[in-house]
């Protein structure tokens, strides 16, 4: 069976507008490393160094065992002499001995459970978690050194059904909202970035992205992650038709875009919309992944009124329900490379992969 991840890893090198030299010699620090797009830097960085490209890694996460678990399903190797992984908590400050080159501040609670159920840890893990690489990039006062930080397609708020949304277009923002926590923190962070480059001329730049799927989803917190589970395990999902637009894009295409914020943008406290550029109806997306799945899936639509917790809601208030444009990043070269249909069949071939494992 083919080992999806490293075919994903090989799509990201054949990007052609990256120079991938420029990593030769340097060292990348990643917070968040057990995460969805940690484990695919890893899992690059470790395939460049195995090529030639002598790139070393200090990656940061609560738990290596995760990592280490990936990495073993998927033929990623992690050998000391480039990759070293060390347990933290991003909330505590870590002094960094080594000259790092280049940042991701990836380390984030994605889960729309811990928004409501552990809003304090969603809030110091994203701010705190960039405040401490921020301060040590600033102690550490090496000019040539880059920072990449993962924000969300959150900060904009609710822009308005179907509003095109821009890197410049903002909607209202509920402070008060249960699921507010992980927004807020991620404008904080923007903010943040942005008063560092201003106080102590730090180069940081920021990724706004938007529904990432891939082989390494989670597949139990949101119902884009339980149509994928039911389609490799078997199931109902109950759903209502509804106008709620979804914007997905696949890991692989993350991971570019992320390189391509860090090496070939320009301008130091700017942001960028990373996302997909198929926009469809949520029920849509349901169908596509039923048919993906041989008939593994079922699908129940019911009456909204029937909503429970079982059932697609979109009520909330800070959604950003607009579509987001990617042409700012598109002028440096970046492009999505996998169509939606074939993301779907690649994360589910991967899923189920995992399970013969």
């Amino acid at each position: 069976m083919e080992n999806i991840i490293k075919s994903d890893i090989q799509t990201i090198m054949d990007s052609p507008w990256i120079d991938w030299t420029l990593f030769d010699g340097k060292t990348v620090y990643i917070s968040g490393v057990s995460g969805q797009i940690g484990k695919y830097l890893i899992a690059l960085f470790s395939t460049l160094y195995k090529k030639g490209i002598r790139v070393k890694v200090i990656g940061l996460c609560r738990n290596a065992n995760k990592l280490n678990e990936f990495c073993s399903k998927y033929d990623i190797e992690l050998k000391r002499e480039y990759v070293n992984i060390i347990e933290h908590d991003v909330r505590e400050y870590l002094s960094i001995s080594n000259t790092i080159d280049y940042y991701f501040v990836a380390a984030s609670p994605t889960s729309p459970k811990s928004y409501q159920e552990t809003p304090v840890d969603v809030f110091e893990t994203n701010l705190l978690g960039a405040l401490n690489i921020f301060k040590a990039a600033a102690e550490q006062n090496y000019k040539d050194s880059k920072i990449v930080v993962l924000s969300s397609s959150t900060v904009y708020g609710n822009c308005g059904e179907g509003k095109a949304v821009d890197e410049n277009t903002f909607g209202s923002f509920h402070p008060l909202d249960i699921r507010a926590s992980y927004g807020e923190s991620k404008r904080a962070v923007e903010t943040l970035a942005m008063s560092y480059v201003t106080q102590y001329g730090l180069d940081i730049r920021i990724a706004r992205i938007r529904r990432i799927y891939g082989p390494s989803v989670n597949l139990h917190d949101s119902l884009f992650g339980k149509l994928l589970n039911a389609a490799v395990v078997g199931g109902e999902m109950k759903l209502y038709r509804g106008t709620e637009m979804i914007q997905p894009i696949y890991i692989s295409d993350v991971i570019s875009g992320l390189i391509t914020v860090l090496l070939t943008t320009k301008e130091p406290g700017a942001a960028y919309n990373l996302c997909g550029s198929e926009v469809l109806p949520m029920d849509e997306l349901a169908e596509m992944i039923q048919k993906a799945s041989d008939g593994s899936l079922k699908i129940e639509y019911v009456d909204r009124k029937n909503i429970n917790d079982n059932v697609r809601t979109s009520e909330k208030k800070n959604v950003n329900n607009g579509i987001m444009k990617n042409d700012y990043l598109r002028m440096f070269g970046w492009e999505c490379k996998i169509a939606l249909s074939e993301g779907i069949q690649r994360t589910i071939a991967a899923l189920k992969r995992e399970i013969k494992l």
